[in-house]
């Protein structure tokens, strides 16, 4: 029963964000339901990206990158607003059609984005693995042991060298 109670207080508090939120991504209420699903979790996201900022701070310095996590947190769950006002731009330069195909798709770019950024990192890492692999085979190792090295393939250190370490380390040094 507990969670039935949870579940429904989470819905109620995301109908109450998602208001706004629909009537700027463009006022039809036929994804309603599924903005008060999403906006909560948004909400919380950016909440924690926005305390997060402050983790790893120097002399009251913030780093670099709290600020980039939450601006591109904002832009992504601003998507829908962002492509409604894009469609209203491109409707009134006369590219009713392209407008329309983008305001039809402004809430599935919520999940087009994650799906191509997985998609993209699958291919970029396959093609890095590929070149790699290609790379690897163009150059035979080869038998013969660097110069400076010994017979017993432990480097052959000078005692002129010797003198310019730190008497603390450790040397191999081969008879």
């Amino acid at each position: 029963m507990q969670e039935v109670i949870l579940a429904l207080i989470y819905l109620v508090i995301g109908f109450i964000l998602s208001v706004p939120y629909t009537y700027l991504a463009g006022g039809n209420s036929d994804n309603l339901l599924m903005t008060a699903y999403i906006t909560p979790v948004a909400a919380l996201f950016l909440f924690i990206a926005n305390a997060m900022r402050g983790i790893g701070q120097r002399d009251g310095k913030r780093p670099k990158w709290g600020g980039g996590v939450f601006w591109v947190l904002v832009a992504y769950f601003c998507l829908p607003i962002l492509l409604n006002g894009a469609s209203l731009l491109l409707k009134k330069g006369g590219q009713e059609q392209v407008g329309h195909y983008i305001f039809e798709g402004r809430y599935f770019s919520l999940l087009a984005v994650p799906v191509l950024l997985i998609l993209y990192g699958v291919v970029v890492g396959g093609v890095m693995s590929i070149r790699q692999w290609f790379s690897g085979n163009a150059t035979p190792p080869s038998s013969t042991p660097p110069s400076g090295f010994g017979p017993n393939k432990t480097a052959a250190i000078s005692p002129s060298e010797e003198s310019k370490t730190d008497p603390g380390t450790f040397q191999l040094v081969s008879a």
